[in-house]
């Protein structure tokens, strides 16, 4: 028998042409033929167009797995449904790069030379000789009939362990087999990319994943989901991970990321209505989803220290989690903790993460810490790191003002709008933000050029008018900035500080009533703040009674 395992190991991978051939004792029927060429068909469509699995594994990482021919115990000695079934799921396999399929021919040949035949009892010897072709998995089942019926029983066994990772049971219903096959072995497919390959090679994912939900499709949603977040394509995640809660209305995971999302959006009404759903769930949750509950409902409420010590309680029960990390870091910089948040950043950077926004992160906070060397190198040496964070040739371009190098600062700018495009993000809240660096460094003119793109391109949007009027008054242009501040106000009658500024501007040109009607209007909505208190200072001068 050695020497059948040992050429057995070299016969792997055959072309699809072999992965239908069967011993001559196992004649195929026509219609399993015609069955055949058009598995041949779905197989190429699989491959083409609906394959998402996407890892680093190279081939000698690939998981080695046999699909067995699965048992007739239905008495009928005449069917081939056996090896029908074991040539679909071989097709359907094939279509994913890091599964090593052991070819159905050579392993079919090895079973009846070696063990006498198909229906041999599948039990530890068996297993060992799989086990000593390295082997990771075997998918093994039968066909077996309860009165009337004929059910099609199969699961998926872990070799190393003896560990059953998945079974099922379908009924045949009627004739056409095809669809029924055919949704057996996507369900396999999707437990091998769910439960082994993506669980495998995302460790920092296991703690959201539901893996033990018999909705596969709701957890393929989901780490699509996560797979468009990492590349920043902030709609499509957000896509996916409604999809996942409407295929799985109990999956957790989704609908806390769904809130974080909402709430970024300031969609407070929706990002509620989840929390209150995850609320109901929380019962059956694991520890660690409860506490990830109680960070939604503080990302609600827009308390950042509760999110920090929940985080915190989060990487007790998943330490080293590179997502935890980087919220906890992120959050960190957003509350001014710019040592806490790089010490947060470490554990990415010592493993040399390749997301991008991490890197963008530690620069971040390093140009907080008026670290300017230690920023530049960290920005320019994350370019590699694809796809590049935006907001890395933002940051970098406004290092390259500190260093008096315009024209550099004018690339960096160019290739952060273009990030920014290729995201399909808004460009206005990009011109908004490089007009704020620049008007950050008095350079009134880059400011005011950039505001006036943010406002061609969202004429709607308050605080755009309110940051061009605020250049045009610096650079002393008070006529064209109170217009700008009065449309600022139509937007957003609110805004208490347009009334200031406009309030400062009449007072200048001894324009005393608009100027003292400006300045109550402030009074209305700010009376408590340092501000208000020169504001009435500037009244009394206006109005000496």
């Amino acid at each position: 028998m050695v020497k059948v395992l040992e050429w057995l190991k070299t016969r792997e991978s055959r072309s699809t042409k072999n992965v239908f051939s069967t011993p001559n004792r196992w004649k195929i029927s026509k219609i399993s033929m015609i069955f055949s060429l058009v598995l041949l068909i779905l197989v190429s469509g699989w491959h083409i167009g609906t394959r998402f699995l996407r890892s680093g594994r190279s081939a000698n990482q690939s998981v080695r797995i046999a699909v067995l021919p699965f048992q007739n115990q239905t008495g009928d000695k005449a069917s081939d449904l056996p090896i029908l079934i074991q040539s679909v799921i071989v097709g359907e396999l094939l279509g994913v790069d890091e599964l090593k399929i052991i070819d159905p021919y050579s392993l079919n040949t090895m079973i009846e030379s070696s063990f006498a035949g198909f229906e041999l009892k599948r039990e530890t010897p068996f297993f060992h000789a799989l086990r000593n072709l390295e082997i990771a998995f075997i998918i093994n089942g039968a066909i077996v009939k309860t009165g009337d019926q004929y059910l099609i029983q199969s699961s998926i066994t872990n070799l190393l362990n003896s560990e059953i990772i998945f079974t099922n049971s379908i009924a045949i219903e009627n004739e056409d087999v095809l669809p029924i096959l055919r949704n057996l072995a996507q369900k396999i497919l999707y437990c091998f990319q769910i439960k082994i390959l993506a669980y495998d090679q995302e460790k920092d994912l296991r703690p959201w994943l539901k893996t033990d939900s018999q909705n596969l499709s709701a957890i393929r949603a989901f780490i699509q989901a996560s797979r468009y977040n990492y590349q920043r394509e902030s709609e499509l995640a957000e896509r996916y991970l409604r999809q996942a809660i409407e295929l799985d209305s109990a999956f957790i995971s989704p609908r806390i990321w769904l809130i974080s999302k909402l709430v970024e959006k300031d969609d407070l009404t929706e990002a509620s209505l989840h929390y209150r759903q995850l609320v109901a769930l929380q019962l059956r949750a694991s520890p660690f989803e409860q506490v990830m509950i109680d960070w939604a409902g503080a990302c609600i409420e827009q308390d950042s220290a509760k999110q920090a010590r929940y985080l915190a309680l989060a990487l007790d029960y998943s330490p080293h989690n590179d997502i935890l990390l980087f919220s906890l870091a992120r959050l960190r910089y957003i509350m001014g903790d710019n040592q806490e948040s790089i010490e947060a950043l470490n554990d990415l950077i010592k493993l040399k993460t390749k997301f991008s926004p991490t890197y963008y992160l530690l620069g971040a906070n390093y140009f907080q810490l008026e670290r300017y060397k230690d920023a530049r190198e960290t920005l320019e040496g994350a370019l590699v790191y694809k796809p590049v964070e935006p907001l890395i040739y933002s940051l970098l371009a406004r290092l390259s003002i500190f260093d008096g190098d315009t024209a550099k600062a004018l690339y960096y700018e160019k290739l952060y709008l273009n990030r920014i495009s290729e995201q399909r993000m808004p460009l206005s809240k990009a011109y908004e933000n490089l007009a704020l660096q620049n008007h950050a460094h008095d350079r009134y003119d880059a400011a005011i050029g950039y505001f006036r793109l943010a406002i061609a391109a969202d004429e709607n949007r308050a605080e755009y008018h309110k940051g061009l009027a605020d250049v045009l008054f610096e650079k002393g242009l008070a006529d064209s900035a109170a217009g700008e501040y009065r449309t600022a106000l139509r937007l957003d009658p609110n805004d208490a500080d347009s009334h200031y500024r406009l309030g400062r501007i009449f007072q200048q040109k001894n324009t005393a009533d608009l100027a003292i009607s400006h300045y109550r209007a402030y009074l209305q909505l700010d009376s408590s703040s340092t501000k208000s208190t020169m504001v009435r200072k500037f009244l009394k001068q206006l109005q000496p009674d």
